[in-house]
């Protein structure tokens, strides 16, 4: 008997001495901002480290402070508060493509609070007002951005555009099967590698005005593009200006896309192709300018898949910011100007509207299963218009100046 409770006891002094015991609080040394906007001033890298320009920096940092300050009580029995301005540094720092081990070691803080800081400063962007991606909804917003995407179209070529569209495919690492369930979706065999389809609408400043996640990698754009809600927001465009696309997606009176296939060998086609592919690199270059200046990009993200949404999201409101930031500093922010005195129509005056409008009241087009009619007026009567202008892409003038001179 005595045996049997000796043993109990030991038994239970190794369940006691093996208990889990919370580590003890490590007191970094925490970097002196100051000091350390000093010495980046100094080395002329803030711009370089941190993708913005110090005064950007406060002015991103004024619109989400009060989402970074936590209760400095309770952050002292954890080895002290961490500066919003830490938080913000270390946010931009793993996002422009710099290793978490490195940062957290140079700002003076443990790996879990740089995890916890930086998923902060990702929450707070993506819940600050001032940085919403906003469609345009009033007619003054559409006016301002056709009247901008006329500046970029040679000889005026295309006045009805308020925007283009485009997928772009984002590289992530094999995700879990007990997370997606069809890992194989997420193959896209066109680019050999994993990721997620991201649909954005940009301006003709390369600023997103609408973007997301849509579906898995494998999914073509005209899909994804049904699947989130850039289509609805395309078909919220009034007539007659329009969203210009690729061929990858399904032509209506809203969404315009270049001609593919053996409709874009035609002549007056393949020139309607080249003055709105000039309009259309811009949301291209909105993804290549995104990938650069975000060097989390150059690789396969390796973070959980249910939050890739939300890193994009955050990084392409920075994207925004930064490009505002270039603008102001240029002297050159577009804030869509309700002073303006041109209507629609006077916008689209290379359309004819009334026989555009005929037209479309006269036809009954059936759509398909999809929803989609795979056709558009409007873009038969922008090609006319271009005709009419009398231009056409550069070697198809080259040639016809050189057959008027032997005629001559």
């Amino acid at each position: 008997m005595l045996t049997a409770v000796t043993a109990i006891v030991a038994l239970l002094g190794v369940c006691e001495v093996t208990k889990d015991v919370r580590a003890s609080a490590v007191y970094e040394q925490r970097r002196d901002w100051a000091a350390l906007m000093q010495k980046y001033r100094d080395r002329k890298d803030f711009h370089r480290h941190l993708r913005t320009h110090p005064d950007s920096f406060d002015r991103l940092l004024s619109m989400i402070r009060e989402s970074l300050v936590v209760n400095t009580a309770m952050a002292n029995l954890r080895g002290g508060p961490i500066l919003p301005e830490i938080k913000l540094c270390c946010a931009i720092r793993w996002l422009a493509g710099g290793s978490y081990s490195d940062i957290h070691m140079f700002v003076g803080i443990t790996r879990p609070s740089f995890c916890r800081v930086v998923w902060q400063v990702i929450r707070a962007i993506n819940n600050c007002t001032e940085l919403n991606i906003i469609f345009p909804a009033t007619q003054e917003d559409f006016d301002a951005l056709a009247d901008g995407f006329t500046s970029l179209s040679t000889g005026e070529a295309i006045t009805n555009c308020v925007g283009v569209i485009d997928g772009h495919h984002l590289e992530i690492e094999v995700p879990p099967k007990d997370v997606v369930g069809n890992v194989r979706s997420y193959y896209s065999g066109h680019y050999k590698t994993y990721g997620v389809n991201v649909q954005a609408i940009a301006d003709y400043n390369s600023r997103f005005l609408y973007v997301a996640v849509a579906g898995p990698g494998s999914m073509n754009d005209n899909d994804a593009a049904r699947e989130s809600e850039a289509l609805f927001l395309v078909e919220s465009v009034p007539f007659p200006y329009v969203i210009i696309g690729d061929c990858a997606y399904v032509p209506t009176e809203r969404m315009v896309p270049t001609y593919g296939g053996i409709y874009a060998t035609r002549k007056n086609n393949d020139s309607f192709n080249y003055y709105a592919s000039q309009l259309r690199t811009r949301v291209e270059m909105a993804f290549g300018l995104m990938s650069e200046k975000w060097g989390i990009l150059w690789r396969p993200l390796k973070i959980d898949i249910t939050r890739v949404k939300e890193l994009v999201v955050c990084i392409a409101r920075l994207h925004n910011f930064c490009i505002n930031e270039r603008l102001a500093k240029m002297g050159d922010l577009e804030t869509y100007d309700a002073s303006r005195e041109y209507g629609v129509n006077d916008r689209g005056r290379d359309i004819n509207v009334a026989e555009t409008s005929a037209f479309l009241q006269a036809c009954e087009i059936e759509d398909d299963d999809t929803g989609f009619t795979g056709y558009s007026a409007v873009r038969e009567e922008m090609v006319r218009a271009i005709h009419r202008k009398s231009l056409f892409r550069p070697e198809w003038s080259t040639r016809r100046r050189r057959s008027e001179e032997q005629t001559q």
